[in-house]
């Protein structure tokens, strides 16, 4: 884990874990450096879990499935230095429906433009 890169971001740490929306920080190998407690309910975790340092494909939850395409997601992302959105439709929250949620994933670009991870926000789809 960069702890480095953590470090940078506690600023932003203290609003994500008090955000009513669920945020996460991951490094430019897609590993875990911050899960707010909103994204862990959102994944079914319970709060003391730790993704720190974990891969997608390590969450103890079925959507640990989807790594592949995360990871993807994430070099996009870090490749344009951009925003990229994507609409993820899963069972969230502990429900049994699917329900469809968006994924903003914005890149973390260092002073010399080199992108160290992304930041990715997930907010339901209003109808």
């Amino acid at each position: 884990m960069d702890e480095t890169l953590k470090n940078k971001l506690e600023i932003q740490i203290r609003f994500w874990e008090r955000s009513s929306e669920p945020w996460v920080v991951r490094d430019n190998q897609s590993r875990f450096i911050y899960s707010n407690p909103r994204n862990h309910k959102l994944l079914g975790l319970p709060v003391q879990y730790s993704l720190e340092g974990r891969l997608d494909g390590e969450m103890p939850t079925p959507m640990a499935a989807f790594q592949d395409t995360w990871q993807a997601h994430d070099r996009k992302v870090e490749l344009l230095q951009d925003r990229v959105t994507t609409v993820e439709i899963h069972v969230w929250d502990g429900s049994s429906q699917l329900r469809p949620y968006l994924c903003d994933k914005f890149p973390l670009i260092d002073k010399s433009g080199v992108s160290q991870g992304v930041v990715c926000h997930v907010r339901p789809v209003q109808n």
